[in-house]
């Protein structure tokens, strides 16, 4: 298990502890959902402050390979931070291979 997938199951644990999916999160922010949702697996400063503003934490915290010491966001994402990037296998990295 990647360690992006670990960490989207622990925010979405969280978020059911609260009675919350992805898509409540996205009409609360007025933010699209696939930004939500693609918050959880890559960068995403938009679906990443949704997340966190629904959880009442920093997204520092849910983030931490995001964010500098200080808990500022990265303005340049290690390329590591990318689905699909780096030896992963996601469909988009697939479909830029073919």
């Amino acid at each position: 298990m990647q360690p992006f997938e670990r960490n989207a199951r622990r925010i979405r644990a969280l978020l059911l502890e609260k009675g919350l999916k992805l898509t409540d999160v996205a009409a609360a922010a007025n933010v699209p959902r696939h930004r939500v949702f693609n918050a959880l697996r890559e960068p995403n400063a938009e679906g990443e402050a949704a997340i966190a503003r629904a959880l009442g934490l920093p997204a520092a915290t849910l983030w931490p390979e995001r964010h500098d010491a200080q808990g500022q966001r990265l303005h340049r994402q290690p390329i590591a931070n990318y689905r699909g990037r780096a030896g992963s296998s996601s469909r988009a990295a697939q479909r830029r291979r073919a």
